[in-house]
């Protein structure tokens, strides 16, 4: 059942207001069909409503998208368009894609969508024009008051993606594949054909249209609101994420910020940290907790880097050697040790295993439990006549 409305909305109402935005007179609607999007067609926005109907019927079989954007030129048919062919943007949207759903739960990610969904649409001051069940997930259509510039409407994209996404590295990366001017989305009334939904496909619907232009700094402010809550899910190598937490709480008492970052810094090395985790943790921590917050300027930055270059210069493990193994080694590895995983990229191993020797390209440790990474390295090292 739609969350919106019991029973789907038509929308052409809602395209038609979108495309016939003063700022898009003279632009053309890019319409594209196929199995995947490879054969567009171009129509003036002032009538191309008109030939919707038309457009449905005839390619009642296959996929149907429509540019969120108006384009300012046209290319041969079967060109698709290009990004610098918008000029305009006086139209937002967000796309929410089922491949971006955590694949152990997607039902939950369905559900938690719904609900903000649902919200969305109840905003007095920023609700979209149009919100599309797509079949496997949803578009959003904002229209504008006014036109932006393409930077304000990158921020306004990449803050209006986190605040749907809810979450910083799912919304950021949704944003980053799927916020080009030339974006296409799928037309209402159209049909989802993709083969994992079966040969009758999905249904494109309308499932909630809202004939109101929006004040694109107000949506802004808005998404704003939610998107600078959130953070980086960051995962750090070589430490469980308890112990990170602890010694950030440890390092960041009261006090001197540089000699926080002092503390930060040997803790997190001393940890078994490398340089670049550790680099990363640490500007993160002052970027959150000190800039922020109003205690640091510029000055106190280039400082700061200054001084964390040079204790990671003067503390950090030294860089570890990689070694290859012979195929016979991977598979006697594998049958001694099953919970070591030898497919997949090398990742850092702490200094402890082997004194700076770790094993490259294709062995990946994934615990040191029982210190069982240290005698595998060894045997290794052990069988090549190499010295620990």
């Amino acid at each position: 059942m739609s969350i919106l409305a019991q029973t789907p909305i038509v929308g052409q109402d809602a395209l038609q207001f979108i495309f016939a935005h003063p700022a898009y007179h003279g632009q053309f609607a890019e319409i594209n069909t196929g199995t995947h999007p490879v054969q567009s067609g171009y129509f003036p926005v002032e009538g191309f409503i008109d030939q919707l109907d038309g457009v449905l019927e005839a390619y009642a079989s296959t996929n149907i998208w429509l540019g969120a954007l108006p384009r300012a030129v046209t290319r041969p048919y079967p060109a698709c368009g290009r990004n610098d062919d918008v000029t305009t943007f006086a139209t937002a949207f967000v796309d929410l894609d089922d491949k971006d759903l955590d694949p152990a739960d997607p039902a939950e990610g369905h559900r938690e969508w719904e609900t903000v969904l649902a919200k969305v649409a109840r905003a007095q001051k920023t609700a979209p024009v149009l919100v599309v069940e797509t079949g496997g997930g949803y578009h959003l259509w904002w229209s504008l008051t006014e036109p932006v510039d393409k930077e304000t409407w990158d921020e306004l994209e990449r803050n209006l993606y986190l605040a749907m996404f809810r979450d910083f590295d799912k919304g950021m990366a949704a944003y980053k594949s799927a916020h080009d001017p030339r974006r296409i989305l799928r037309l209402p009334g159209s049909t989802n054909f993709k083969e994992k939904y079966g040969p009758a496909g999905r249904p494109v619907r309308v499932i909630h249209e809202n004939l109101i232009r929006v004040d694109p700094q107000v949506l802004l402010k808005a998404a704003k609101q939610t998107a600078d809550k959130l953070r980086p899910n960051r995962r750090v190598e070589n430490s469980k994420t308890a112990d990170v937490l602890a010694i950030l709480r440890d390092g960041a008492k009261p006090g001197s910020r540089h000699a926080a970052v002092a503390s930060l810094t040997g803790k997190l090395l001393a940890h078994g940290l490398g340089e670049d985790s550790t680099s990363e943790i640490v500007r993160c921590w002052w970027q959150t907790k000190v800039v922020s917050q109003g205690y640091a300027d510029a000055n106190d930055t280039e400082m700061m880097e200054r001084e964390l270059d040079d204790l990671c210069g003067r503390y950090a493990p030294p860089p570890l050697v990689a070694i290859d193994i012979t195929e016979a080694e991977r598979e006697q590895l594998e049958r001694d040790y099953p919970l070591l995983s030898t497919s997949g990229p090398t990742v850092g191993i702490r200094q402890a295993l082997a004194d700076g020797v770790a094993a490259g390209r294709v062995l990946t440790f994934l615990n040191r439990q029982g210190m069982t990474g240290e005698a595998l390295i060894g045997r290794v090292l052990a069988t090549r006549g190499i010295n620990r």
